[in-house]
């Protein structure tokens, strides 16, 4: 399990597709409790 989560880490690509769905919830979680 460790070598897969650390060829996960060597990989840019993977890296950014990651973070770019972690900002995305947290965004629509934030807008979503937003009394609007």
């Amino acid at each position: 399990h460790t070598s897969k989560l650390r060829s996960m880490t060597f990989r840019p690509i993977s890296q950014i597709l990651f973070w770019t769905l972690v900002a995305n919830l947290l965004i629509l979680t934030w807008v979503g409790s937003q009394p609007v």
